[in-house]
């Protein structure tokens, strides 16, 4: 009989009828979202497991977190909630504008949604394949959740700090001169 448990490093172990030990991706079949510009950015929701794999999107939380994991597998139970970024529930009428004043970038290239985990967080766009059923999906997953993510991570927030930015900024030339 062919048994399957998840290990702590992302990989499912197959025992075989005669003993022979594989170890592998697991290839169950689940909804995928990914970055057509960039290889190997990918979303994928396991329902079977109850998991979501994140291929070279993930951040780690801490000062190390720059650049995206190769691959973090999260648990349901470990994500701690999503929120929308000029898309969804969040269409950021004024941050929009703001964009339109001093962005080079269309406000439509930065709708995204941010996802919180336990581990760190990871962004999906809306020019991604598949962003509107992983979305949806991502939502349902956190429904049930109190949604906390922490405050530095949560996308309403980057306005405070652009704001907090420019205040330190001046006050800092302000004492120069």
């Amino acid at each position: 009989m062919i048994g399957c448990a998840e290990t702590a490093n992302k990989h499912v172990r197959i025992i075989a009828p005669e003993g022979f030990m594989v170890t592998g991706r697991s290839e169950e079949s689940g909804i995928s979202c990914h970055n057509p510009a960039a290889s190997g950015q990918r979303i994928r929701i396991l329902k079977e497991s109850r998991t979501v794999v994140f291929s070279h999107c993930h951040h780690s939380r801490g000062a190390f977190g720059l650049a995206p994991e190769m691959e973090r597998v999260v648990s349901f139970d470990e994500i701690l909630g999503t929120r929308d970024f000029l898309t969804g529930s969040h269409r950021g009428t004024w941050l929009r504008i703001l964009l339109r004043l001093g962005s080079p970038l269309p406000a439509e290239r930065l709708a995204s949604v941010f996802i919180s985990t336990r581990f760190g967080r990871a962004r999906v766009f809306a020019s991604w394949r598949g962003f509107a059923e992983i979305r949806r999906q991502l939502h349902a997953i956190t429904a049930a959740k109190s949604n906390s993510v922490p405050l530095s991570e949560d996308p309403r927030m980057i306005p405070v700090f652009v704001v907090l930015l420019l205040g330190v900024t001046a006050g800092m030339i302000w004492i120069l001169l």
